[in-house]
C-alpha cells in the first residue's frame, strides 16, 4: 500500500496516485524530498515529453520528480477500511498538465468508491482543475474510467445518479502571494465542490482575500451549492450567488534560506476569515524546523471542518 504516514498536522495519511510537477517552483519541499530522499523511488518520465494542447515540458532524464501516474497505487484508499484524512498526491500535483484527464477521472472514481475517507486535494493548476470539473459531461467520464475494483457496478450508479459533487473531497489551491490568490482562487470558486480550501503556504507577503477577482460559475451551474462568497460580499444576482471558501489554512517556509515570516500577514488573514465565518488554520512561522501549530497573539488557530467527518 502506498498509503503512507506524514508529519503534516492536517492529513493523516497520503496517498501517491501521481507524483511529480512539471512547474519546478523555486524552493518546492516536496521536488526536494523526492530528489534528495526518495530518488529511485518514484519512476520518472522520458528524457522528453510532448502532448498537443500544452506546452512541452522537457524533463531530465531519470527526473524522479517528473509527472507520473502510478497505476499499482490507484487502489490503495480501497483497502483502507478505518476511516482517514487522505492528502492526495502531495509529493506532486493531481492536476498537473501531464496527468492525463482519464487517469483524474480514475482518481475521482476511486475517492468516489471510498466514502468513509475525507481525501484533501491541492493543486497550482486551478484553471485546469475548474475546466476538467466542469465539464457537463464529468460525472459519465469519471465513471467511464473507473479502474478494476469490487462493486463497480454499484459505484458506477452512485457516480451517475448519486451525490455529485463529491461529499468527502475538499478541493483546495495552493498560493504563496497575492499574485498567486488573483490568479488561482478565482478558478477554485467556479470549480463544483463540496468543500473549497486554501493553502497560503509557504506565504512570503501579505494577502487581501477580499479583493479576490471574480469568475462567471459554470453555465450549466453543476454546483448546487448557492451561499454568498463570504470573502467578497460580491452576489452576481438574486438567483446566481458565489460559492465561498470553507478554511484558510497559512504557513511559513521551512527549510535552509525559508523567507522570515511577518506575523502581520496571518493577522491579516485571521481576522479577514473571521469577519468572514471561515475557519482558520495557522501551521507554522518560518524556520529551519519550525514549530507546528504556534500561538498567535496567544492563540492557536487549528480549526479544521473535515476533522468532524471522522
Amino acid at each position: 500500500m502506498s498509503l503512507g504516514h506524514t508529519k503534516i498536522p492536517y492529513l493523516e495519511r497520503l496517498w501517491h496516485p501521481t507524483t511529480g510537477c512539471s512547474r519546478n517552483c523555486p524552493g518546492c519541499w516536496a521536488r526536494s524530498l523526492v530528489v534528495n530522499r526518495l530518488a529511485g523511488k518514484m519512476k520518472g518520465l522520458p528524457a522528453a515529453v510532448t502532448s498537443s494542447g500544452y506546452p512541452d515540458y522537457e524533463a531530465e532524464d531519470g527526473d524522479p520528480f517528473a509527472p507520473t501516474f502510478h497505476a499499482g497505487r490507484l487502489e490503495d484508499p480501497l483497502r483502507a477500511r478505518k476511516p482517514q484524512v487522505i492528502g492526495v498526491s502531495f509529493f506532486g500535483d493531481l492536476f498537473d498538465p501531464w496527468i492525463s484527464d482519464e487517469q483524474i477521472a480514475a482518481i475521482f472514481g476511486v475517492m468516489a468508491a471510498s466514502p468513509q475517507h475525507t481525501f484533501i486535494v491541492l493543486t497550482k493548476q486551478a484553471e485546469r482543475m475548474a475546466t476538467l470539473l466542469c465539464r457537463p459531461d464529468v460525472r459519465t467520464f469519471v465513471a467511464d474510467h473507473l479502474p478494476s475494483m469490487t462493486n463497480k457496478d454499484y459505484i458506477d450508479d452512485q457516480i451517475r445518479f448519486g451525490e455529485w459533487p463529491l461529499p468527502n473531497v475538499w478541493l483546495g489551491v495552493s498560493v504563496t502571494n497575492q499574485a498567486d490568490a488573483d490568479e488561482r482562487i478565482p478558478h477554485l470558486l467556479r470549480t463544483p465542490a463540496a468543500h473549497r480550501w486554501v493553502s497560503v503556504e509557504p506565504m512570503v507577503g501579505p494577502i487581501d482575500l477580499t479583493r479576490i477577482p471574480l469568475l462567471p460559475p459554470p453555465a450549466d451551474k453543476l454546483d448546487p451549492r448557492a451561499d454568498l462568497n463570504a470573502l467578497t460580499g460580491i452576489v452576481a444576482g438574486p438567483d446566481d450567488r458565489w460559492p465561498g471558501l470553507d478554511l484558510v489554512i497559512c504557513g511559513g517556509q521551512s527549510g535552509p534560506g525559508a523567507v522570515p515570516f511577518n506575523d502581520d500577514w496571518a493577522r491579516g488573514l485571521r481576522d479577514q476569515c473571521a469577519a468572514a465565518g471561515v475557519p482558520f488554520y495557522f501551521k507554522q512561522r518560518s524556520g529551519l524546523r519550525p514549530e507546528q501549530e504556534p500561538e498567535l497573539d496567544g492563540v492557536r488557530h487549528t480549526a479544521l471542518p473535515w476533522r468532524g467527518r471522522q
